[in-house]
């Protein structure tokens, strides 16, 4: 009786050749997938070298790779997995949620992921800068910026795990963000807008995104238990966001929106720190260290706080905020923002983004003649290098920083 042959190991291959076709093929045996199925792969080649030499190459990939077969996985696959296990915020997933489905998936999706090149990443950034009935002057300069951000965090994070071999995001330059996604208000107009509405119930909050050059978050999430007027400190630990929703019926309910879901649920993953106030709007952690600092108050600022406080005064706050709706809800980021381009009005300045006010800040800085290391620790910008600056900054420094802000957009009168 003839023994068995012995059964093959993962890894190893069979050979067979094919008369009719004249292919010599090698089988190699990839074990057995989450499916509980058996998985191969097989080459082919018109000679026996040639299909030897590519079995060779697969094995070295699939021992590369922990056993995957990445040649077959197109982009759009890879991004679905990657937006279902990346580990961001809730308002950061929402974005890069946004930017696959209007821009990556409709002009990279269908191409294998190894087979990506810088030309096709052109060709994403080309096609979204065309002009458009909707745009145009084509998507602008920091959509672009965006789009090829995220994917270049998507396929960095493919490499990480070993289903990509090269980024080609990286050897296609960013788009440059122009002066006008960059745009500032000048001066005399911070100074219009400052005096047109100080009295006004969200004054001192335009006041205080001038001076501070703060997130749209970080100062709808200030907090008075947070605000020291004695000692002159902010602690911007906290910011404001309002975060998706997610189905909690299981997708049962029929509803195509997750927030109309009956059994809705906030859509952020287990672990993240966040503390609910009105519905979807709730105070979050900031990621990255950068984003907790404490920054010292200018004279300046501290009137206009104090002003905040005596309008307060009296009204409901049932969350402690510093600046809120007149009935004491959170503030909207969207509300918040049109209550801006009517305060702009209202002083006769041209309309312009509320994060221009940030802009404005570093812009107004760096005139004074403070130091980089010094603005990145009060606005809290976050990169890799300025970490340790950013935790280390000197608060005489800050401080004096501060002052010399304040003293620019000093207005007259009392603010307090």
């Amino acid at each position: 009786m003839t023994p068995p042959k012995p059964r093959r190991s993962r890894g190893e291959g069979s050979y067979t050749y094919s008369e009719t076709t004249g292919l010599h093929r090698y089988i190699l045996d990839l074990g057995i997938g989450g499916d509980g199925k058996r998985k191969t792969k097989a080459v082919t080649s018109r000679t026996k070298a040639g299909a030897l030499a590519k079995f060779r190459a697969l094995r070295k990939t699939v021992e590369e790779h922990g056993g995957t077969v990445p040649a077959s996985m197109t982009v759009e696959a890879w991004l679905t997995q990657w937006l279902n296990n990346v580990s961001v915020k809730p308002s950061t997933l929402a974005n890069y949620r946004s930017t696959v489905r209007l821009y990556l998936v409709p002009t990279l999706g269908k191409r294998r992921l190894d087979k990506l090149t810088p030309q096709h990443v052109r060709d994403m950034l080309t096609w979204m800068g065309r002009a458009t009935d909707a745009h145009p002057d084509g998507l602008s300069a920091s959509t672009l910026h965006r789009a090829h951000r995220v994917l270049n965090v998507a396929l960095n994070d493919a490499i990480r795990e070993g289903i990509l071999r090269r980024n080609v995001a990286e050897h296609v330059k960013a788009p440059s963000l122009t002066g006008k996604d960059q745009a500032t208000i000048e001066l005399d107009q911070a100074r219009a807008l400052m005096v047109a509405t100080f009295k006004d119930w969200y004054g001192p909050r335009w006041s205080a995104a001038l001076i501070l050059g703060a997130r749209q978050g970080e100062i709808l999430g200030m907090e008075w238990d947070r605000v020291d007027l004695d000692q002159g400190t902010l602690d911007l630990s906290w910011q404001l966001q309002r975060l998706g929703y997610r189905h909690g019926c299981g997708d049962k309910c029929g509803m195509k929106r997750a927030g109309s879901c009956p059994d809705r649920q906030l859509d952020v993953k287990k672990g993240f720190e966040y503390r609910r106030l009105d519905g979807g709007l709730c105070l979050t952690r900031p990621k990255s260290s950068a984003g907790v600092r404490l920054i010292p108050i200018p004279a300046l600022l501290e009137g206009f706080l104090r002003l905040q406080a005596k309008q307060q005064a009296g009204k409901p706050n049932p969350h402690g905020l510093v600046f809120t709706r007149p009935d004491g809800r959170p503030i909207d980021p969207s509300r918040d923002s049109e209550e801006w381009h009517a305060a702009l009005t209202k002083a006769g300045v041209p309309s312009i983004k509320l994060h221009a006010a940030r802009h404005t800040a570093a812009s107004l800085l760096l005139s004074a003649g403070v130091s980089d290391t010094v603005i990145k620790a009060i606005l809290g910008h976050s990169t890799v290098a300025m970490t340790r600056a950013y935790q280390h900054a000197d608060q005489t420094l800050t401080r004096a920083a501060m002052e010399r802000l304040g003293s620019m957009l000093a207005i007259e009168g009392d603010t307090a």
